[in-house]
């Protein structure tokens, strides 16, 4: 943008505005109201810089000179608009006592290498002097881009014009004052490298070419009126004359911005040529580059090959017209649920060529959920467990669920006409039944019941391989708080149908929730109990066989952590074992006698976070197991024989007691327990494992005292006798883990097939995981509705399908270089074509 005059530097200063006399040696009688303004115009006769101030011919009309401070100032004054107005400077030369000279023009510095002032050089000569005033008076001022469209456009920008690359192209000038013919204008848009001066006209070159562009955002910002938009596969045969002639103008328009894009590159490219910096390459290495390009696809890495082959393909192809590989799509599908942004921003960079969001929309959506069951969901379960090809020991699944707590709304699906968001048992009648059984209830209590009810819970159902990779939510239900008799009509349907699917369930998993509880009394056999809980059930659907119950362990850890942490003084609870105490406080001390004076901890670490337990913490799985572990028993027994703490005996043995059993029910590979240096983490690999019989024998023996002892100590008021032992839950849920673990490892490894079983299997992790995925796709939304919860389980389900990530890396896959069963077709939503 040419420069605007600055207070500082050189220039004209205060002195020489308008209505004030300046010092001077001549006078021009040019005008009466100039008589108190300028002096008399010498003329100037010597080559000298004294005699180059007195000039060879007069000043053109209405110009006047001055001399101050060693420069020669030459001014047109002019007034604007009314004889009432000030007058001010329109042209003004300095020329300085080396023979340099600058240019300003109303409120502009006016470059000498621009416009008409290309002829004269930098340094003046005597002869040049007047020729450029007199091309200073001719020439007129640019207006610019004065268009009121161009003005309003302008405005609504800020008064900037931005390139692509963020410079500034042009920007809007207000409160000028300049006539065109009859009409004033105050406001015009003048480009970066407008040239000021103009010797023909009003408009200087840079601003008229750069009239083209405004027209064209002008036309781009107003809306054109709708048009039925013609299909470019309708045949032209069947087209109307006026939309014949509506199409031909469309291709013909088409034709020339494709020519018109044509020419640009050639351009472009000759360009390129001609630079210094472009090298011409010989055949050879030309075409050694194109070999390596076709040949590029040569790799041993599988998953290296398709990539290259696929960017290969989608440079080549248009982008509609890409057929994407099952195992790109499954990569491109993987960092788009995992993160949106880093997709798009992936794609928006134009390093790679990866498929649209809409094309991996129609992966994700290949299935409408709902709640219930849906027949695409275990269709799909088959397919990618490839369950017909698998013998029978392989079939075997664990059956876990769990419920949910959601926002209550209702959401009206466009698709079906349906309102989402009221309790759906996913069966008409289990509705009918839930809805009647509601409302005798609303009776009986003299209240008014709604027709239906809006759900509160979802209940989601949870299938886990036992010998093969398979983790999947594959049914949801909306509830208001499931109750035991629904629970049993949902679970025995789903093992009926994982059964007719090819799966074989043997065991259900649940936490300590006393509809689960009350759900596995529902199912008890007077044939089928010991210690008085039930533990197994025959299996209708598969005659022969039974299905086990298992409590979810970590759910019991935390419970019986948190009955310890209430055996203090002001709590719940007393804990004893035999005279024993079992006491919070022996932990509060270990911790404190940990720390040595030099702040360094001795022997196992306890922190605040495992003392002061807050609801979170109270929730958190891994303080529970480090509190009611091996190392801190050691420590007790350390501590006390030094004479440091006593009477830990009682709570020694309860930490190693129940660290012993959640290592037994947390065997996660082959190798954990020699790395960890913990023989009760290895792998079940016979059926006469001492883990097994210390089960059924010396844990269930412990409990067994413990609950004798308190009840045969008349020490111990009868009303407290209840609250010197765990809560009454957790002691039937320690106790159906202990006899069904044994059961089901004992019942697998007599196949032939079975070599190790793993018991972390049977547990309800991929459940809480599902949960808090479905938390975490919502952002800070973590309380999803109904309709957000199923939309966000559509997505998990495809995500859990995926190999990529997590233990199936690509980096984990290049020691198996097989990824057929990643390449396989992915279910895709259907097109439906109009008519």
């Amino acid at each position: 943008m040419p420069g605007k005059r600055s207070s500082t530097g050189k220039g004209p200063r205060s002195k020489f505005c308008i209505g004030r006399k300046p010092k001077s040696h001549g006078e021009a009688n040019h005008d009466k109201e100039a008589d108190s303004l300028l002096i008399d115009d010498p003329e100037i006769s010597h080559e000298t810089f004294e005699e180059l101030l007195r000039c060879k011919g007069p000043l053109p009309c209405g110009w006047f000179y001055t001399i101050q401070e060693n420069e020669l100032q030459c001014f047109k004054a002019v007034r604007q608009f009314g004889h009432t107005n000030p007058m001010v400077f329109a042209r003004l030369l300095l020329l300085h006592d080396d023979f340099s000279w600058q240019v300003y023009v109303a409120e502009y510095i006016v470059s000498p290498e621009t416009g008409v002032l290309k002829q004269f050089a930098t340094v003046l000569t005597t002869a040049e002097l007047i020729p450029l005033i007199s091309v200073l008076d001719k020439s007129s001022l640019c207006v610019g881009n004065y268009n009121n469209q161009f003005v309003e456009l302008a405005r609504s920008k800020n008064g900037k014009f931005l390139s692509c690359s963020g410079e500034l192209t042009a920007t809007l000038e207000e409160n000028m004052c300049f006539m065109l013919g009859e009409e004033g204008y105050s406001a015009t848009v003048r480009h970066s490298k407008c040239e000021i001066l103009v010797a023909h006209g009003t408009v200087c070159y840079t601003c008229s070419n750069y009239r083209n562009t405004l027209r064209a955002l002008v036309s781009k910002g107003i809306k054109q009126p709708s048009t039925p938009q013609l299909s470019s596969h309708t045949n032209i045969r069947y087209l109307r004359t006026p939309q014949k002639a509506a199409h031909i103008k469309i291709l013909a328009r088409a034709i020339r911005t494709k020519n018109c894009q044509i020419r640009r590159l050639k351009t472009r490219l000759d360009s390129l040529m001609k630079c210094s910096e472009c090298v011409v390459l010989d055949d050879d290495f030309n075409n050694d580059i194109a070999a390596v390009i076709q040949n590029g696809s040569d790799t041993k890495d599988e998953f290296r090959r398709i990539f290259w082959e696929q960017q290969v393909a989608a440079n080549r192809s248009k982008k509609t017209g890409v057929r994407w590989h099952p195992l790109f799509i499954r990569w491109c599908l993987n960092i788009m649920l995992t993160s949106s942004k880093t997709y798009d921003i992936m794609r928006e960079s134009g390093f790679i060529r990866l498929p649209s969001r809409r094309t991996l929309c129609d992966y994700t959506h290949w299935v409408k959920l709902k709640p219930g069951f849906n027949a695409e969901v275990v269709n799909y379960m088959r397919k990618e467990t490839n369950v017909d090809m698998l013998a029978d020991w392989q079939r075997y699944v664990v059956f876990a669920f769990d419920e949910m707590k959601i926002r209550e709304d209702m959401v009206f699906d466009k698709n079906t006409g349906e309102i989402i968001g009221f309790v759906d048992l996913g069966d008409e009648e289990l509705n009918d039944r839930f809805n009647t059984l509601r409302k005798q209830c609303a009776q009986q209590k003299g209240l008014c019941c709604d027709s239906r009810t809006v759900a509160t819970h979802m209940l989601a159902l949870m299938v886990r391989g036992i010998f093969f990779k398979l983790n999947l939510p594959f049914a949801h239900f909306a509830t208001t708080g499931v109750s035991a008799s629904s629970l049993m009509c949902i679970v025995w349907r789903a093992v009926r149908i994982l059964r007719m699917a090819g799966f074989i369930v043997i065991c259900i998993v649940a936490d300590g929730a006393s509809v689960n509880r009350k759900f596995f009394t529902l199912n008890s056999l007077p044939q089928y109990k010991k210690s008085g809980v039930t533990y197994v059930v025959p299996n209708i659907c598969l005659p022969g066989n039974f299905i086990y119950f298992i409590a979810d362990v970590p759910h019991l850890i935390k419970t019986v952590r948190n009955a310890w942490h209430n055996s203090q003084a002001n709590r719940s609870r007393h804990l004893k074992n035999n005279q024993a105490e079992i006491k919070w406080a022996h932990l509060v001390e270990l911790a404190e006698k940990s720390v040595s004076d030099t702040g360094l901890y001795i022997g196992t670490r306890i922190t605040r976070e495992h003392i002061v337990l807050t609801p979170y913490s109270r929730m958190t799985v891994r303080l529970a197991v480090q509190v009611l572990s091996t190392s801190v028993a050691d420590r007790f027994a350390t501590l006390r024989n030094f004479g440091d703490l006593k009477g830990t005996e009682g709570t020694e043995t309860f930490c190693r007691m129940f660290d012993k059993f959640f290592d037994i029910f947390n065997t996660r590979s082959l190798d954990e327990g020699m790395r960890k240096r913990k023989p009760n983490l290895s792998a079940f690999y016979c059926k006469n494992d001492h883990r097994l019989k210390w089960l059924e024998g010396d844990f269930l023996t412990y409990l067994k005292d413990w609950g004798d002892s308190v009840s045969n100590d008349k020490s111990i008021p009868k009303v407290d006798k209840p609250f010197c032992t765990l809560p009454t839950q957790t002691l039937e849920g320690l106790k159906i883990c202990a006899h069904s673990l044994p059961a089901i490892v004992n019942f697998l490894l007599s196949h032939d097939g079975v070599q190790f079983v793993l018991t972390e299997r049977f547990n309800q992790d991929p459940v809480e995981t599902f949960f808090g995925q479905q938390r975490a796709r919502g952002h800070r939304n973590d309380n999803p509705s109904v309709a957000q919860y199923l939309e966000n389980a559509q997505a998990l389900v495809v995500q859990k399908s995926l190999a990529f990530g997590g233990s199936s890396s690509i980096s984990n896959k290049r020691a198996n270089p097989n990824l057929s069963p990643l390449c396989r077709p992915l279910p895709k939503r259907k097109c439906r074509r109009k008519i």
